[in-house]
Order: structure tokens, then sequence, then C-alpha cells
């Protein structure tokens, strides 16, 4: 009977330690870890998406990144949801405009150029579907967000090049200048 009684308290001392171990394993462990890491990276993305959105859109759109919620509200960690809001409203991405997509397209760029630390940014027709004073408000975003790093352009926006001059400095770097110049300098 001593020994049956023996048994079992080591047997709850087990559980007990099963039980804490599965939840450091759960908070700490390899998903719990990654779970974390993901959940601080996307509070900067967002910092920044909300930032950068919010200029070039002059306030009318914010948009997010978060965990997929399923139809039970059960968070899938694997997956993740943009949330647009125009003019305080959601917004399914579909209702948005070309002009309104190519601004969150050039915030989330913006948004990985910045996170990741790359100190390049191609920007291949991204204004294409934008106003010249949106083109301008972009370019001013990138030209401070992307200060410290080469950014290359391609582009069919006439805007740009009626705009911006683009030449070769002393050095042999191209460099682009703002200012109202024509096409024919």
């Amino acid at each position: 009977e001593e020994d049956l009684k023996t048994l079992e308290e080591k047997s709850l001392n087990l559980k007990e330690e099963k039980d804490l171990l599965t939840f450091w394993k759960k908070g700490f462990g390899s998903d719990g870890i990654r779970v974390q890491r993901i959940k601080d990276c996307l509070n900067m993305v967002n910092a920044f998406l909300s930032t950068y959105l919010k200029v070039l859109s002059e306030g009318c759109m914010t948009a997010y990144l978060g965990h997929k919620v399923n139809k039970t509200g059960k968070v899938n960690y694997s997956k993740l949801d943009i949330v647009v809001h125009k003019d305080g409203i959601r917004t399914p991405m579909k209702f948005l405009s070309g002009g309104e997509k190519r601004l969150l397209d050039l915030s989330f760029g913006l948004c990985l150029h910045k996170v990741s630390g790359v100190n390049t940014l191609l920007l291949d027709e991204w204004f294409s579907d934008l106003d010249l004073p949106t083109t301008q408000r972009a370019f001013s975003l990138i030209t401070e967000v992307a200060k410290d790093s080469t950014v290359l352009v391609s582009t069919h926006n006439q805007a740009i090049y009626e705009t911006y001059k683009v030449y070769k400095d002393s050095s042999g770097y191209t460099k682009v200048e703002r200012g109202s110049y024509g096409t024919d300098s």
C-alpha cells in the first residue's frame, strides 16, 4: 500500500512537471517564440505602414496587418490578413481604386525596406496610377524614408520627368533633384 501511495505521488509530480513543461513550451518554445516575434514584427510594420499610408493618402486611409481570425473567433497565427480603412470605414480591397491600391503597395514596400534594413529600394512602375500631387507626396516620402539608400525608379509617368531632374554628379552617381523641369532640359 505504501508503494502504491509513493507511486501515486510520483505520478502526480510527473503530471505537474509535464503541465509545467507544456506551459513553458507553449509560451517560450519554438512556436511561442515564433508567435511573439511575429507579433513584435507586426507591431513595427503596422507602425510604419500606418504612418506612410496616412502621409500618402493625406490622412484618408489607414491599414494594418493582423492575424487571420476565423468565423468562430479563433486566431490563426500562420495566416495574415490586411485590414484597410478608407475615410474611417473598413473597406475590402476589391473596393479600392487602382491609385489607392498603389498607395498601399508603396506603403508596404517602404515598410519592408525600413524593417529589413536593405540598402536598395527598387520602384518599378509604382507611380503609374497616381496623379501629380500624390506622386510628389510619394517622392517626398521616399526621399525621407530611403535617404541613406540607393533608390532605383523605373517609370513611364510623365509627371516624374517634368517634376524631377535626373543627372550625374561629379563622382558619377545619378542624382534626382526636385524642381520644375520640362522634358527638353
